[in-house]
């Protein structure tokens, strides 16, 4: 079964700060192809939940991280629900 991906707000502006700073460095085609490839590797998730490694900082099995070039992504997944929260 698919799992939905919830963004929440903090999540969609952290993605929109990095992608702003990297603009300002210079690099408006660069930072937007770096969202993009951002949020594309999250859409892994709907399909593999568990992709992402055991958050540890969370002491919860529920909380997960994938790695992004400098990036960490840190996602929950909700068993009950089938969804993600960013």
């Amino acid at each position: 079964m698919d799992f939905k991906i919830t963004w929440t707000k903090s999540a969609i502006e952290d993605l929109g700060s990095i992608v702003h700073y990297l603009a300002l460095q210079g690099g408006s085609d660069h930072a937007e192809k770096l969202g993009f490839a951002i949020f594309n590797k999250v859409q892994l998730l709907e399909h593999f939940p568990e992709i992402g490694s055991l958050l540890l900082e969370k002491d919860n099995p529920c909380w997960r991280k994938l790695l992004f070039k400098t990036w960490k992504i840190a996602y929950k997944i909700d068993w009950n629900t089938n969804t993600f929260i960013e």
